[in-house]
Protein backbone atom coordinates (compact mmCIF):
# COMPACT_ATOMS: atom_id res chain seq x y z
CA UNK A 1 0.00 0.00 0.00
CA UNK A 2 2.90 2.49 1.10
CA UNK A 3 4.19 2.21 -2.11
CA UNK A 4 0.85 3.03 -4.07
CA UNK A 5 1.33 6.15 -2.48
CA UNK A 6 4.39 7.04 -4.91
CA UNK A 7 2.78 6.28 -7.84
CA UNK A 8 1.44 8.59 -10.49
CA UNK A 9 -2.37 8.36 -11.87
CA UNK A 10 -2.88 4.72 -13.71
CA UNK A 11 0.55 3.61 -12.48
CA UNK A 12 0.23 0.05 -12.15
CA UNK A 13 2.76 -1.40 -8.85
CA UNK A 14 5.21 -3.18 -11.27
CA UNK A 15 5.74 0.53 -13.03
CA UNK A 16 6.11 2.43 -9.69
CA UNK A 17 8.95 -0.77 -8.62
CA UNK A 18 10.56 -0.01 -12.57
CA UNK A 19 10.82 3.57 -11.77
CA UNK A 20 12.08 3.88 -8.36
CA UNK A 21 14.83 1.18 -9.54
CA UNK A 22 15.84 3.12 -12.59
CA UNK A 23 16.22 6.52 -10.41
CA UNK A 24 17.90 4.69 -7.74
CA UNK A 25 20.12 3.06 -10.39
CA UNK A 26 20.80 6.88 -12.02
CA UNK A 27 21.71 7.87 -8.86
CA UNK A 28 24.30 5.24 -7.75
CA UNK A 29 25.93 5.64 -11.01
CA UNK A 30 26.37 9.62 -10.48
CA UNK A 31 27.68 8.63 -6.97
CA UNK A 32 30.29 6.18 -8.66
CA UNK A 33 28.46 2.81 -8.88
CA UNK A 34 30.04 0.92 -11.46
CA UNK A 35 30.74 -2.68 -12.80
CA UNK A 36 29.60 -5.70 -13.79
CA UNK A 37 30.17 -6.88 -11.06
CA UNK A 38 27.60 -4.24 -9.12
CA UNK A 39 27.89 -4.20 -5.13
CA UNK A 40 24.27 -4.06 -4.03
CA UNK A 41 25.93 -2.64 -0.38
CA UNK A 42 26.29 0.60 -2.58
CA UNK A 43 22.34 0.88 -3.25
CA UNK A 44 21.50 -0.39 0.26
CA UNK A 45 23.48 2.74 1.49
CA UNK A 46 21.63 5.18 -0.75
CA UNK A 47 18.54 4.36 0.90
CA UNK A 48 20.11 4.61 4.60
CA UNK A 49 19.86 0.40 5.16
CA UNK A 50 22.88 -0.86 6.41
CA UNK A 51 24.38 -3.91 5.89
CA UNK A 52 26.40 -6.09 8.09
CA UNK A 53 27.63 -9.76 8.13
CA UNK A 54 25.55 -11.93 11.29
CA UNK A 55 27.14 -12.02 14.14
CA UNK A 56 24.80 -15.77 14.78
CA UNK A 57 23.34 -18.44 13.20
CA UNK A 58 20.46 -16.92 11.44
CA UNK A 59 19.39 -20.08 9.96
CA UNK A 60 18.66 -18.44 6.68
CA UNK A 61 20.44 -16.29 4.02
CA UNK A 62 19.92 -12.95 5.30
CA UNK A 63 17.38 -10.81 6.94
CA UNK A 64 15.85 -7.56 7.63
CA UNK A 65 14.71 -5.84 10.20
CA UNK A 66 13.72 -2.28 11.63
CA UNK A 67 16.13 -0.21 13.91
CA UNK A 68 15.34 3.33 15.62
CA UNK A 69 14.88 6.45 14.06
CA UNK A 70 12.66 4.45 10.84
CA UNK A 71 15.88 3.06 9.48
CA UNK A 72 16.62 -0.82 8.01
CA UNK A 73 19.67 -3.14 8.49
CA UNK A 74 19.95 -6.08 6.39
CA UNK A 75 22.08 -8.73 8.19
CA UNK A 76 23.31 -11.73 6.37
CA UNK A 77 24.73 -14.94 6.70
CA UNK A 78 28.64 -14.64 6.19
CA UNK A 79 29.12 -17.90 4.95
CA UNK A 80 26.54 -16.94 1.20
CA UNK A 81 27.99 -14.51 -1.17
CA UNK A 82 27.22 -11.19 0.01
CA UNK A 83 25.82 -9.92 -2.50
CA UNK A 84 23.60 -12.54 -3.91
CA UNK A 85 21.79 -12.34 -0.60
CA UNK A 86 21.76 -8.78 0.01
CA UNK A 87 20.56 -8.45 -3.41
CA UNK A 88 17.39 -10.60 -3.03
CA UNK A 89 16.68 -8.60 0.77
Amino acid sequence: MELMHLADEREEPEDVIIRLARALVEEAIAAGWSGPPFDPTVLASLRGISVKPADCDIRSDARIFPLPMGKLQIEYDPSKPQSSVVSHK
